[in-house]
């Protein structure tokens, strides 16, 4: 297995959220991390609809928290645990890979 990426919606909000997203150590540093995230925002936009995705990262995961930054993704200032919330806005569901808070 090359990666694993898990994802749903919030019940009680409707968020999508992405809750793993993981590429095995021995396929890395081959532009596979970026790609796969790409190819994930788009078939959540595709499939779900979203005009938002969000995600929670440890802060000192400096190589996730860019990797997510560089999607697009932007810290909300909230946490959940001991893991920052970070949010990628889709411009109603159409937006693309670093779209930012557009």
């Amino acid at each position: 297995m090359v990666g694993f990426a898990a994802f749903g919606r919030n019940p009680d909000y409707g968020e999508i959220w992405i809750a793993r997203y993981m590429i095995a150590a021995d396929h890395q540093r081959r532009g596979l991390v970026p790609a796969g995230l790409r190819a994930l925002i788009r078939l959540l936009r595709n499939t779900r609809g979203c005009s938002a995705i969000y995600l929670d990262v440890r802060s000192d995961n400096v190589a996730a928290v860019g990797l997510y930054e560089n999607a697009g993704f932007f810290d909300t200032g909230k946490t959940q645990g001991k893991n920052s919330i970070y949010r990628a806005d889709l411009e109603g569901g159409q937006g693309s890979w670093g779209t930012g808070r557009g």
